[in-house]
């Protein structure tokens, strides 16, 4: 970007890296992104685009027979666009930002995944609005991983919301939020059927019963030795207008500088009707009897991670995280995941800037209320470069 604003002699560099000022104004835009190509090859029966714990074939099922499958891909690449112009209220600062996770394409042809939306909001002084990160995560935490999902146990999600931060002493802030409600919950159809699954099982959209959003919110503190952020949740899960339960959560999130570039990740979460917001527990937010009764489920997830540089340029990430669920089988039955674990363990290589060539080993597996048992393995190799 600054070769291009010097050569056209014409655009005048912006405030910050890789931008460039719209000519006649004080905002400064920029277009950042990279292309990815992701090569997986599952040891077990194919695990998707992402790895997806939740769903490991259990022992004993054909897809657990299956031995290995492989599958390539570019929907991680991604692109946005940036503003930030100075006024008198501070810096307004716009993002747009997607990718290509969206509804799939065929494999058979074009392989035409669509474009959806990951961020999209807007910033002046203390207040966003819009989609990013929720205020109850902490992206800085999350470590370095050439699977999409990274660990389970951690929280991650994005969604809409209005923000305010409050600055605070030492690089320290505060901030608050309320969040789009969205009900999850596992659902145990009528005369007593097995739960129910997919939209059923959380809710939907266009549920009428979302009458509350979610509040959340966070204090974080940036120090030469790293970061530590602490986190809470207050949402409302309601399925009809006599089945509704209060869920809330907590999460301490860290990273931590140790030798060299060296550095210590990690997470603890836990709640009532955490639901949704930890990785791989959508669903899990409550238990619903079909008519008048929903229970808010108790859930935990934590991960552990080590990033280690040996050059300049080459690094190593290893980490392990999980989820326990604690849900009311007297509701929903045995069929739902008691627990789930994965580990990583990769080494990336950025031979230029904005360029990252990697492979990561991946495994899994995961429990059922029932004790029935499923594992997968997988070795992913990607492709990064950027711009």
């Amino acid at each position: 970007m600054h070769d291009l604003v010097a050569a056209t002699g014409l655009l005048s560099e912006g405030e910050f890296p890789g931008s460039f000022k719209l000519p006649g104004t004080n905002t400064s835009l920029g277009f950042h992104g990279y292309a990815k190509l992701d090569i997986i090859h599952d040891l077990n029966a194919f695990q998707g685009d992402s790895v997806s714990f939740p769903g490991i074939p259990l022992d004993g099922t054909a897809a657990a027979r299956r031995q290995g499958a492989t599958r390539l891909h570019a929907r991680q690449s991604r692109f946005n666009i940036e503003t930030r112009t100075p006024t008198e209220y501070g810096t307004l600062r716009t993002l747009i930002e997607g990718d290509f996770f969206g509804a799939g394409g065929t494999e058979f042809t074009s392989n035409s995944s669509a474009f959806r939306i990951r961020h999209a909001y807007g910033e002046l002084g203390p207040v966003l609005g819009g989609q990013t990160w929720s205020n109850f995560m902490d992206p800085q935490s999350s470590p370095e991983s050439i699977d999409f999902n990274g660990p389970p146990g951690q929280i991650f999600i994005r969604q809409g919301q209005l923000r305010y931060t409050q600055p605070l002493f030492i690089s320290s802030r505060l901030s608050f939020a309320v969040e789009n409600p969205e009900g999850d919950f596992f659902a145990r159809g009528n005369a007593g059927n097995p739960p129910a699954t997919g939209a059923a099982a959380i809710g939907s959209p266009s549920n009428a019963f979302n009458q509350v959003p979610d509040f959340t919110a966070q204090f974080l503190t940036n120090r030469p030795w790293g970061h530590v952020a602490f986190s809470a949740l207050a949402r409302q899960i309601q399925a009809n207008a006599h089945a509704k339960d209060f869920g809330y959560g907590l999460s301490l999130a860290w990273k931590v500088n140790t030798f060299g570039k060296d550095q210590v990740y990690g997470q603890a979460n836990g709640g009532t009707g955490i639901g949704r917001y930890l990785n791989d527990g959508v669903g899990s937010g409550a238990a619903f009897n079909g008519t008048n009764l929903l229970n808010s489920q108790t859930a935990i997830g934590a991960f552990a991670a080590y990033q280690h540089w040996w050059t300049e340029t080459v690094r190593s990430t290893v980490f392990y995280g999980g989820d326990v669920f604690d849900n009311d089988t007297a509701i929903v039955g045995l069929t739902n995941n008691r627990s789930i674990r994965g580990i990583h363990a990769n080494i990336i290589w950025s031979p230029v800037p904005e360029t990252n060539i990697g492979l990561e080993f991946i495994h899994g597996q995961r429990v059922t209320d029932a004790g029935l048992h499923g594992e997968f393995s997988r070795f992913q190799a990607g492709f990064q470069f950027g711009f």
